[in-house]
């Protein structure tokens, strides 16, 4: 298994691959990609690769060049073993910083945006075991992913104080996830 985490130029080309080589893409950035990794990894069940790649890439892949294919494969999977390793040595997983502090905002949205679309896509298994424990782990993400207009949803949004802590807690809030679903059940 690959270890190295993906390189700043390795970011720089699945970016400009998922938004700006594909036509009429509706992919998700970077920062999208890594969330919907991370979720994929910690939660109960992975999603099956071909669907995962088609959330990540917006359309379906088939609709892609086998080559293109090739290197966002790639670079997605040093994603998944970059994350995969973190969490296997203990330590925590970093949600990625944008280089333009002004663009933190949009970064974690997104993050979060993409962690949830592996949620959704799977969300009576995350709910299997615990459903209030996991609603309860899964708020700070969906509080921060804005895609939910639900009251509650509005009041949390509205206080800043409380989704920087959110955001904060992120690498925190990876590691409990992941250990409510793959620490030995009591």
């Amino acid at each position: 298994m690959t270890s190295s985490p993906i390189t700043e130029p390795e970011i720089k080309r699945l970016e400009a691959l998922l938004l700006d080589e594909i036509p009429e893409s509706e992919a998700l950035d970077y920062f999208g990609v890594h969330g919907l990794i991370c979720a994929n990894i910690i939660g109960p069940s992975p999603l099956d690769h071909d669907l995962l790649l088609e959330i990540i890439l917006g359309q379906d892949p088939a609709s892609i060049s086998a080559e293109m294919m090739s290197e966002i494969s790639m670079l997605i999977e040093k994603i998944q073993n970059s994350i995969a390793t973190t969490l296997n040595q203990e330590d925590e997983v970093e949600v990625p910083s944008p280089d333009n502090e002004d663009d933190f905002e949009s970064a974690i949205q997104n993050w979060c945006a993409g962690f949830v679309e592996a949620f959704l896509e799977n969300e009576e298994a995350w709910f299997v075991r615990d459903e209030e424990t996991v609603a309860e782990l899964l708020l700070p993400v969906m509080s921060l992913s804005d895609l939910f207009d639900d009251e509650e949803f509005q009041v949390i949004k509205q206080n800043g104080k409380l989704m920087f802590q959110f955001a904060e807690q992120l690498p925190e809030l990876i590691t409990d996830i992941f250990l409510f679903f793959h620490s030995a059940k009591n």
